[in-house]
């Protein structure tokens, strides 16, 4: 039962093995275990299974028919960083121009705030944009996507880069 409910809410939520496996820090080898039936995960991974669907362990585990969704006030999401490839849970996002802009680079840096720490906000950055109005239309997404409860967002609105001398950064050209 554990196995069909997994994979269902997994693949209800669009999620693919790895992006879970990652949230996890577990293996995508082991999400696929758990979904054919031939592993089960231990109580902590249970736990944040359930925790991250919104659902009961019970219901993982069949003792209940109904998913028995647990209210919690989702105030992050996951997203992958276009710059670094790595994935991390954010709850807010800012804007940074990009300083002495050229034509040919982009204007504006988005970067996720996933932590705040002694020493300030942490924050990664996420992806170039080739005008204000595109990274603004990026956040209004993100946070569009974080109020209808979505765990997880594809950068959409970015631009293509690559870098350009020894500090430069480069709009690819894509056309």
């Amino acid at each position: 039962m554990f196995s069909e409910r997994l994979k269902e809410l997994r693949k209800k939520q669009g999620l693919s093995q790895s992006v879970l496996a990652e949230y996890l820090s577990i293996s995508r080898q082991a999400i696929s275990r758990y979904e054919k039936g031939s592993a089960e995960p231990d109580l902590k991974n249970l736990t944040r299974i359930a925790n991250y669907f919104d659902v009961s362990t019970d219901y993982l585990l069949g003792n209940e028919n109904q998913p028995a969704i647990v209210q919690s006030s989702l105030d992050h999401i996951f997203v992958t960083s276009i710059i670094s490839g790595t994935l991390s849970a954010f709850y807010k996002f800012t804007l940074s121009p990009v300083f002495a802009a050229k034509a040919d680079e982009p204007t504006i840096l988005l970067c996720g705030i996933d932590k705040h720490t002694f020493w300030g906000e942490h924050s990664v950055q996420l992806a170039f944009y080739p005008s204000k109005d595109a990274a603004e239309k990026e956040i209004e997404a993100l946070y569009r996507a974080i109020s209808n409860g979505h765990r997880t967002y594809t950068l959409q609105f970015f631009v293509p880069t690559t870098n350009k001398g020894r500090f430069g950064i480069k709009i690819l050209d894509i056309s």
